[in-house]
This record gives C-alpha cells, sequence and structure tokens, in this order.
C-alpha cells in the first residue's frame, strides 16, 4: 500500500512540475509535500543536494515562434538539427545539461545551462550559443542575464 501511494505521489508531482522552467512557489510546496510523503526533515534533504553552478542567457531574435519545444520544454523540436547540436554540446562534460526554450513574452530565447564548474558552464553557453545561431536564420545574437 505505502509504495502505491508513493508511486501515485511522485506522477502527480511530475504532472504539476515543470522541469525546465518551474514555478519557485508551487515548487516549494511540492518539496514540502515529498519530504512529508518521505518523513524526511529539511536538513537531510539538504545534505543530499549539490547546487551546480548554472546561467540563463538570452539570444534576440526576430521570431520566436521559429523554435519550438516539448511540452515540457527539456528538448527542443524545430529547428531540425538544434536538439542533436545541444545533446553533443552537453556530452562533452559530464553531468551537464542545456534547455533552449522560447520566451512567453518576448522575441527572445532563453538558454539555460548547468554544469559542474563555472568554466564548463561558461564554456558550454558560448559553444550552444553558436550552435543556436548554425541552425538557424533568426539573426541571433547572445544576451547574459
Amino acid at each position: 500500500y505505502q509504495y502505491h501511494y508513493v508511486l501515485e505521489a511522485l506522477v502527480q508531482f511530475l504532472e504539476l512540475s515543470n522541469q525546465a522552467v518551474g514555478d519557485a512557489l508551487s515548487n516549494l510546496l511540492m518539496v514540502e509535500a515529498c519530504l512529508r510523503v518521505l518523513n524526511i526533515g529539511v536538513n537531510y534533504w539538504h545534505k543530499l543536494f549539490t547546487d551546480l553552478p548554472s546561467k540563463t542567457s538570452k539570444v534576440v531574435i526576430k521570431d520566436k515562434s521559429k523554435i519550438r519545444t516539448t511540452n515540457d520544454e527539456t528538448k527542443v523540436i524545430t529547428p531540425q538539427g538544434l536538439q542533436h547540436d545541444i545533446d553533443a554540446v552537453c556530452s562533452t562534460v559530464a553531468d551537464s545539461r542545456a534547455f533552449v526554450r522560447p520566451s512567453g513574452t518576448e522575441d527572445v530565447v532563453r538558454l539555460h545551462v548547468e554544469a559542474p564548474k563555472a568554466e564548463d558552464v561558461a564554456r558550454l553557453t558560448q559553444k550552444l550559443s553558436e550552435a543556436i545561431t548554425k541552425n538557424s536564420d533568426l539573426n541571433l545574437s547572445l544576451i547574459h542575464i
């Protein structure tokens, strides 16, 4: 019974959250719920977590609709080839990841990069901005935020 309850809670958690962009308040409430279900405290949970260096940049484009992602915004659908290049660049640094998604309000693409070392984040950000430029005709420029 307990296993089924925990599994169902995890499924509901994944359906509510957006792992690519998230919402701080809802994420906080979901973490609190998970900690209660698992019967662990914040101090123990904190010891399990290692925060990786990260950077969010935006790339100004003429038409954000040219970049399409999956519903969870973790993979690029179009332009074709861009997700392959993102995966290839990230594969050069163990435990790194990157997301590219169009802004909901501006004609920009948001680029989020995480890696174990800050210098890897900087290098991956540069290479990924080049990959975005290579895979599109969007007249891109990188702006660090």
